[in-house]
């Protein structure tokens, strides 16, 4: 009983520090490490259905990059999100997505502009965070999403 009782005070102590740390006049944590980041969604889950086999995807928001190689089967990644350091303001970011096949043909090929949403409310000390979503469609077309 005493040593739980002094394992509970040890972790208010600790709770209360990081609290105050975080609350702080130094504490130089950006809005964005402890709540909304910036990035845009690219969800690609329908063109996996179309494409059982094993995947190259490569995706860009504006000169943000990544590229994966996705195995075949069921339960594969089909959502990447970029362009934390792109995204400004507002301002329309271009998005683009293209998925090969082992043999490098192209089984989607896709591009958007698309509006960044405000996604995080402006009532605290914290800048905007911009976020957006597509969806590419098994036509080879990139659809922005609603964010809200």
């Amino acid at each position: 009983m005493v040593r739980a009782t002094g394992q509970r005070v040890w972790i208010l102590a600790v709770a209360s520090v990081l609290l105050v740390a975080c609350n702080g006049p130094h504490a130089g944590v950006a809005c964005d490490d402890v709540g909304a980041s910036m990035a845009v969604q690219i969800d690609y889950a329908n063109v996996l259905r179309l494409h059982p086999q094993a995947l190259t995807v490569r995706a860009c928001v504006e000169n943000d990059c990544t590229m994966q190689i996705i195995p075949s089967g069921q339960n594969r990644l089909s959502i990447v999100a970029l362009g934390q350091h792109v995204l400004h303001t507002g301002h329309a970011a271009g998005v683009q997505l293209d998925i090969t096949d082992n043999s490098g043909r192209a089984v989607f090929a896709g591009i958007a502009a698309i509006e960044p949403g405000n996604g995080q409310p402006d009532d605290s000390d914290c800048p905007t965070a911009w976020v957006g979503h597509v969806i590419a469609t098994g036509s080879h077309t990139l659809k922005e999403a609603t964010t809200g």
